[in-house]
């Protein structure tokens, strides 16, 4: 006869409060800067490579300075003991392009490290961070909202943001730039023991738009093996034409010089600014009744040549009617591109 055995037990198990197994005691600050900072950033340069950006530093001063509490999370109003902690910098910048008054446009993109991680994107608003310095502490308060008193020094790679500036190189004339980028920047510590918390994790964006912008100087050189004459505006002009002279007229021949400083490849691109559908690149409207084309000398468009020091090239425009001409004037626009290969 087989015989059945039943065993009987107990599961069980006790509950303790989550802070039983730690004090979860901690004082988190956010500091916001009271004034502009100085921060610095080396020259940066741009040469006739392809490259159009730049990888940089953007570092934050490190000697103490007034700052105000604009955010703040504690858990107790004071600890009276040595204690360990956290400190972050948080970096925030609008990656949109920005123009120069010299028609250089430019934008910063986050760069990236082992000390600054990008935290959040929210339409054109970069949000960067640093990885948590470990610190030691004597003590800690809770201060009111406002509170305003002397922060830091600050030191280590904290201070040191990774940054990527990019021009772009239709508008990068040689020459000397100083341009402004816009930024702001926090800092916040947690001071306490067990679980701790950053307040900033998840309203950086909220903290971050209380804040005024501050900029920095940047000089930035960009240098070529060749010049052209001119980067002002090149004037083709039809003058007066009749019905019968409209229909493939062609305008008077613009000359530019390109001097380098040895034997060099480029390449030379014309396009119309306000381009026609299913037509060459070079066309661009003129006016509501005609396009224009836009040619160099050997009657091409894009080309690529050797120049050895110094070479002239013209440019002109032919007008061709598009349906019954009009009295009236007209105008197009079109763009050069010069390319050092």
């Amino acid at each position: 006869m087989k015989k059945k055995v039943f065993i009987l037990f107990w599961v069980w198990a006790i509950f303790f409060p989550p802070n039983v197994w730690a004090e979860n005691k901690f004082v988190n600050l956010v500091w916001g800067p009271n004034s502009d900072v100085q921060a610095t950033v080396g020259n940066i340069e741009f040469g006739d490579n392809n490259n159009s950006s730049k990888s940089f530093i953007l570092r934050l001063p490190g000697d103490t300075r007034p700052m105000s509490v604009i955010r703040h999370h504690c858990t107790v109003s004071s600890i009276s003991h040595e204690t360990s902690g956290f400190q972050r910098m948080w970096f925030q910048f609008d990656d949109s392009w920005i123009s120069h008054v010299s028609g250089l446009k430019y934008r910063l993109r986050s760069g990236g490290n082992t000390n600054w991680i990008q935290h959040s994107r929210n339409n054109n608003l970069i949000t960067m961070r640093s990885r948590g310095a470990v610190m030691s502490y004597k003590g800690a308060n809770c201060v009111d909202l406002g509170f305003s008193t002397n922060v830091g020094p600050f030191s280590g790679d904290v201070l040191a943001v990774p940054l990527i500036i990019e021009v772009d190189k239709a508008t990068a004339v040689p020459g000397h730039y100083n341009i402004n980028i816009p930024f702001k920047w926090l800092f916040e510590e947690v001071k306490g023991t067990g679980n701790g918390h950053f307040e900033l994790d998840g309203n950086a964006m909220a903290t971050f738009s209380s804040l005024p912008s501050q900029s920095i100087p940047v000089s930035v050189d960009v240098t070529s093996r060749c010049t052209l004459s001119t980067y002002d505006t090149i004037n083709l002009s039809h003058g007066r034409m009749s019905p019968t002279e409209a229909v493939g007229h062609k305008s008077r021949p613009y000359s530019i010089n390109i001097n380098c400083s040895g034997a060099v490849s480029a390449r030379l691109k014309l396009s119309g600014s306000s381009p026609i559908s299913d037509a060459s690149p070079n066309l661009t409207q003129c006016g509501p009744n005609g396009s224009c084309e836009l040619l160099f000398d050997n009657n091409t468009y894009n080309q690529k040549i050797i120049i050895d020091r110094s070479k002239n090239i013209s440019i002109s425009s032919t007008y061709t009617p598009i349906g019954k001409i009009k009295e009236g004037l007209f105008n197009g626009s079109g763009i050069l591109t010069f390319e050092v290969l």
